[in-house]
């Protein structure tokens, strides 16, 4: 069998690697090693922390352009009026946008009443979805920063009285980001989704970002199958057998073939661990062709009946 010799990888500009990251290793049906280094995915590690910061912006930029489209969105910072913990924060917050989404109703000025009295008319939102970080004051209060979108305009005020109505400041702020069309407009977008996620690390408590139900998600990242039959098995760090990977390694036995994907130096004799030729379309057309043939067997079974 002829002996495939995995090209190096000297020449591939280096990949900032998690220090904290484990590895998955996968023996095929013949014997054939390959380690695959997987990153830790904690928000206060370096290298993992700049990666959620870079999928939370671009989520948020992605919901503001899907849900507000032309109108963009709505930037809402908040503070509470008293110390608060970060789980009935998060149930405060899920109870103002719902009185958002309802909408509250209108009704006439009585004698004596100054308009910064009555509840004046909030129209109802009801498609209204938010992605919301946290973060803390000098004080040690949490804050948080809410972008809102689809999001009509709605006064200051209006916002405020309705705000301090859930335990929360005298005061809000809000402003519209991300409107228009272009280029430019998806450069506010960015900016400010960027300003929002790098809060994600601030409160380590609970999780980072909240998402409403409707906030859309990043696209799904497509799995491709490996050519032959493998077995994969996770090795944590400072496991013997992790250790002695990271010797043979400096010793040159194991080769980066991709990022943080590694495999023997000495060649392998299978092609297990490629990858299959991406086809969208094969299964759409092997249905289509199922059914074709079934079509064609009926109509044979009826020609002949």
């Amino acid at each position: 069998m002829h002996v495939r010799s995995p090209a190096r990888s000297s020449t591939r500009a280096p990949v900032e690697v998690c220090p904290d990251a484990g590895w998955l290793r996968g023996v095929c049906i013949h014997g054939t090693e390959r380690w695959v280094k997987l990153n830790c995915k904690r928000r206060t590690c370096l290298v993992c922390g700049e990666t959620r910061k870079h999928l939370i912006a671009w989520r948020i930029a992605l919901g503001v352009e899907q849900l507000g489209g032309d109108s963009g969105a709505g930037w809402f910072v908040g503070t509470w009026a008293s110390d608060i913990v970060k789980p009935e924060a998060v149930k405060q917050i899920r109870a103002f946008v719902q009185l958002l989404r309802r909408g509250q109703r209108v009704r006439a000025l009585r004698p004596g009443e100054s308009p910064d009295d009555v509840p004046w008319f909030i129209e109802p939102q009801p498609d209204l979805q938010y992605a919301c970080t946290w973060e803390r004051q000098k004080n040690g209060r949490l804050h948080c920063n809410m972008i809102m979108a689809p999001y009509l305009f709605i006064k200051q005020w209006k916002l405020s009285k309705v705000w301090e109505r859930f335990g929360g400041g005298s005061r809000v702020w809000i402003k519209r980001v991300g409107a228009g069309i272009g280029h430019e407009a998806a450069k506010d977008r960015q900016k400010h989704a960027n300003y929002i996620a790098k809060w994600d690390q601030m409160v380590l408590e609970g999780r980072g970002v909240t998402y409403s139900k409707g906030w859309p998600k990043l696209p799904k990242v497509t799995k491709r199958d490996r050519v032959g039959e493998v077995s994969w098995g996770w090795i944590g760090r400072f496991d013997p057998q992790e250790l002695l990977l990271r010797y043979e390694i400096d010793l040159g036995h194991w080769v980066e073939l991709s990022p943080c994907e590694y495999a023997s130096a000495y060649g392998e004799d299978c092609d297990c661990f490629e990858y299959k030729a991406f086809q969208p379309g094969a299964e759409r057309r092997a249905l289509f062709d199922k059914e074709l043939s079934e079509g064609r067997a009926l109509l044979s079974l009826v020609t002949h009946a």
